[in-house]
């Protein structure tokens, strides 16, 4: 079953690697198979075509795909633009590290707005920093301990600006081709389709 229809797996392949940026080929690629073989045991010639199931099972694979790896959360616009920046600043030599440094002052900004998130890396380190800084106002330490206090602070900061940064750039992984500036519709990436060519 699988010959007879390589030609429709190839056409699926390619729409939807490039329908689904975010994701890696491969992933994709499982996706299909998987929708395959769920396809080969649905399908009953006498109630429609096979690839009017395949293409509909495709679909389901993919969110699942997306649900489980939690894609199905869109970001914020502040951190799209975080990683739109963070990729621009890189595609024009900077390392990460000197990409890290020339936004910090947006990067903690944008990490003490999430101090909400319960449960997230981000909003832990977003309310020590806070706590922190509170009660460095408040006691007042004396002055020798003052400045191991904000060393103390200073390592906290970095580390939600790290993250910060992290989740901004995964957030936007499968945008680097608008921050690139390529064709939107153009896929640079080889497919494992591509080597079934006739």
């Amino acid at each position: 079953m699988y010959v007879e229809h390589i030609a429709l797996v190839k056409a699926f392949g390619r729409r939807y690697v490039n329908r689904y940026r975010h994701m890696r080929a491969e992933d994709v690629f499982s996706c299909i198979d998987f929708a395959f073989i769920k396809a080969c045991r649905a399908w009953n010639p006498a109630r429609g075509r096979f690839s009017t199931i395949f293409a509909r099972l495709i679909e389901g694979e993919c969110s699942h795909w997306r649900r489980d790896h939690g894609y199905g959360i869109r970001s914020t616009d502040a951190c799209q633009h975080l990683g739109n920046l963070a990729r621009r600043l890189m595609g024009e030599g900077l390392t990460l590290r000197q990409a890290r440094d020339q936004m910090r002052g947006e990067l903690l900004a944008a990490g003490l707005s999430a101090k909400g998130s319960k449960d997230s890396e981000v909003g832990i380190l977003a309310r020590t920093v806070i706590a922190a800084r509170n009660r460095l106002k408040a006691s007042l330490p004396v002055w020798g301990e003052r400045p191991a206090v904000e060393a103390a602070i200073n390592e906290v900061e970095d580390q939600l600006i790290a993250a910060v940064l992290r989740e901004a750039l995964r957030a936007t992984e499968g945008l680097a081709h608008d921050v690139l500036g390529f064709d939107l519709h153009a896929d640079s990436r080889p497919t494992p389709w591509d080597s079934l060519t006739d």
